[in-house]
């Protein structure tokens, strides 16, 4: 008896034992998986050849299928320029935050970002889920970032001027995914725009069409910034 369990008591449509490995069942399901959501199969009853059956015999399982990006599925949400004076409470490093806005998974594995001078590339596979972040910074500075799960460690590390850099995403086939080119202006506070404090995105779900620089602003978060997690 084999059973999978979604929330709701699915079964499965058929079972085929294989033709050449007598350990090995082929299951047909009457239901389509859904991605990324965590299945758990029970199996029942299914003996061994001295006739001992499984009792509740359960593993779980996720489907993931990865998409390819399109424009602004996934933004530059957050950016750490200036680490002088030091920021309160989040590390003196500058980091980049991204923020996957659509409903798809992405593999960050090739994914490049870049200034105008620079361009790293992500060397690891990453599984970038709908509606989360994800904190990019050099790997010796990620260990300064405790207590933070989501994020991605490189080489080396762009490193940003405090005003008037670009900053270019792009995916594994090196296609844009999102750029911004921020300036001191876009802090819209005299005193921390001269530092310790990132640059965040107000809504990373405006319409593409918006202008940017309308969308930004210095953090207000006590700590100086808020990279991982929403602005």
């Amino acid at each position: 008896d084999f059973c999978l369990s979604r929330g709701l008591g699915d079964v499965y449509k058929r079972q085929v034992l294989d033709g050449g490995n007598a350990k090995l069942v082929h299951l047909t399901w009457g239901i389509a998986f859904t991605n990324g959501l965590q299945n758990t199969l029970t199996v029942n009853g299914v003996q061994d050849i001295a006739t001992n059956p499984i009792s509740n015999g359960t593993v779980n399982f996720t489907l993931l299928t990865f998409s390819t990006p399109t424009y602004k599925d996934v933004v530059i949400n957050e950016i750490m320029v200036d680490v002088n004076p030091v920021p309160t409470g989040v590390p003196a490093r500058q980091y980049l935050e991204l923020y996957n806005k659509s409903s798809n998974y992405f593999d960050l594995n090739g994914w490049k970002f870049a200034d105008a001078a620079t361009t790293i590339t992500i060397a690891s596979s990453y599984t970038f889920a709908p509606n989360s972040y994800v904190l990019i910074a050099k790997s010796s500075d990620t260990v300064l970032f405790t207590g933070i799960t989501n994020k991605i460690g490189t080489l080396t590390f762009p490193s940003y001027n405090l005003s008037g850099d670009p900053v270019v995403l792009k995916d594994n086939a090196n296609t844009t995914i999102d750029s911004i080119s921020y300036t001191t202006a876009w802090y819209n506070d005299l005193v921390k725009d001269d530092g310790g404090w990132s640059l965040e995105q107000i809504n990373p779900t405006l319409s593409v069409n918006c202008e940017p620089s309308t969308n930004w602003t210095a953090s207000t978060n006590a700590n100086g910034g808020t990279p991982g997690v929403q602005n």
